[in-house]
C-alpha cells in the first residue's frame, strides 16, 4: 500500500522497469494497482519449471529493493 494514486503510479510504473529489464528473470509479470485507499500496488510473477515459489522472497530481490528505494 501506498500514499495516493500518484505514488501508486509511479511505483507501478518502476516495477515494470525493473521487470522488463531483468528479462527473463520477470517475464509474465504482471503489475496491478488495486482499487482502495491507500491503493495497494501488486506485482504477481508466474512461477516456472526452474524458477519455484518462495524465490521472491529468498533470492531475487530487484522487486522488493524497487519498492524500498524513495
Amino acid at each position: 500500500m501506498v500514499e495516493d494514486e500518484a505514488t501508486a503510479r509511479h511505483l507501478s510504473a518502476r516495477l515494470r522497469s525493473v521487470a522488463r529489464e531483468t528479462s527473463p528473470r520477470y517475464d509474465g509479470a504482471k503489475v496491478t494497482v488495486e482499487k482502495g485507499g491507500p491503493p495497494p500496488v501488486r506485482a504477481a510473477v508466474p512461477d516456472t519449471a526452474g524458477q519455484r515459489p518462495g524465490r521472491l522472497t529468498l533470492s531475487d530481490l530487484d522487486l522488493w529493493m524497487t519498492v524500498a528505494r524513495p
